[in-house]
């Protein structure tokens, strides 16, 4: 079923769309470890917008930035799909490359090479992800 938030909490004077699913509508084709049950199947989804996830690390050819998914409860490293938004128009392309590092339980790190983290820090770039697991 579906329903519409006229508060957004995430963007003020937005309408926010929530779709709720029930459980065992998610099914995991494959997975590289091993997992509970298809009944203790999550999806779990986020931003770094507005926690207190925010501070880009520099490392070696771009920046960083630790992500924590604790409380999606996995007790397996999930699947996780991230990207970085911007308000900037200006995206790199040269370059530029994102990958997801040290993947567990409880967090990971999303690494963008070509992308230095004080650029991504002045910009307030954001990861929006989602993560789908097995809760046992």
């Amino acid at each position: 079923s579906s329903g519409i938030n006229a508060e957004c909490p995430l963007r003020p004077g937005f309408v926010c769309l929530v779709v709720l699913a029930a459980g065992g509508d998610v099914k995991v084709i494959s997975f590289a470890s091993e997992h509970g049950p298809e009944p203790c199947t999550r999806t779990c989804y986020g931003t770094s917008e507005g926690s207190s996830e925010k501070e880009w690390k520099h490392i070696e050819g771009g920046s960083a930035l630790d992500i924590d998914i604790s409380e999606c409860d996995f007790r397996t490293a999930p699947i996780i799909i991230a990207k970085t938004i911007t308000t900037d128009l200006i995206i790199p392309t040269k370059d530029y490359q994102d990958t997801l590092y040290h993947v567990t339980s409880t967090g990971f790190q999303y690494r963008m090479y070509g992308v230095v983290s004080s650029y991504a820090q002045i910009l307030k770039y954001n990861v929006h992800w989602s993560a789908t697991g097995f809760t046992c």
